[in-house]
């Protein structure tokens, strides 16, 4: 909703506001399901976001996880 809400609130700045979901990185607390799934590791990455191809997307979470999000 912080999203949403900066979204509205900057618009009249033209000051397109987007998140991104990141979904899960290794850390101890998770590092055995980690391991045991073949989690893939790979870096996020936000380029899309930051340019021209994104221009007309705002109030948007892009959720970046392998599809665990629809999964679940």
């Amino acid at each position: 909703m912080l999203t949403k809400g900066m979204c509205v609130d900057w618009a009249k700045c033209e000051i397109h506001v987007n998140a991104i979901g990141p979904g899960y990185f290794k850390t101890e607390l998770n590092k055995t399901p980690v391991e045991s799934s073949g989690f893939s590791g790979r870096p996020l990455g936000g380029v899309f976001l930051a340019s021209k191809a994104s221009s007309f997307i705002n109030g948007h979470v892009l959720y970046v996880d392998d599809g665990i999000t629809s999964a679940l």
